[in-house]
């Protein structure tokens, strides 16, 4: 709002110091408000059913920096793009998932990208890809119980070739689809 204000503010005190005329002042200045106008410059509070949004928008509606926190406890601090998740931000859940967090990209409301889950109520973390809210591409998933798999994933699944590191160090190539062990092609 003040890198508007200010742009405005400048273009009218030097075409007044010329003697334009007001129209003349007026078109700039909405000229200077048509050229920042794809900033987020305002910060709001907005109530909604499910929660409130704290932060930047544009429109409106949410765009840019902004803070999400859901009636279930869940709390979202990051960018937003047409009032949805959109670029980096952090997901702690609220109920039934209490504590657990995600941290990466988000895209059209959904995580996407590069991103790293943590569990804090089943305990294990997963590091690596994520399409639209499921684990897609290359990560890696660590149990609570040390032993480690890295490997593919589609659609949220164990999905083409993987190595599983047992708590031991143990490590055994497989091969998975759709969720399911299809063999074990041995120890390293």
């Amino acid at each position: 709002m003040d890198k508007d204000r200010s742009l405005t503010t400048r273009r009218s005190q030097e075409l007044s110091k010329t003697g334009k005329s007001a129209a003349l002042i007026d078109k700039y200045i909405a000229q200077a408000r048509d050229e920042t106008s794809d900033l987020p410059s305002v910060v709001v509070k907005i109530e909604y059913e499910n929660g409130v949004y704290e932060g930047e928008i544009l429109n409106g509606v949410p765009h840019g920096q902004g803070t999400y926190t859901f009636v279930s406890g869940s709390k979202y601090v990051g960018e937003f793009k047409d009032e949805a998740r959109h670029g980096q931000g952090t997901y702690t859940f609220g109920s039934p998932n209490l504590g657990d967090k995600y941290v990466g990209k988000f895209k059209d409301d959904k995580s996407h990208g590069q991103g790293t889950y943590t569990s804090k109520t089943k305990g294990g973390k997963y590091v690596g890809e994520y399409r639209y809210d499921k684990r897609h591409g290359l990560g890696t998933w660590t149990s609570p119980t040390g032993s480690k798999y890295f490997g593919e994933w589609k659609n949220g699944q164990r999905h083409g070739l993987g190595t599983r590191t047992d708590p031991e160090g143990r490590e055994y190539v497989e091969e998975w689809e759709d969720g399911h062990l299809r063999n074990n092609l041995g120890d390293d």
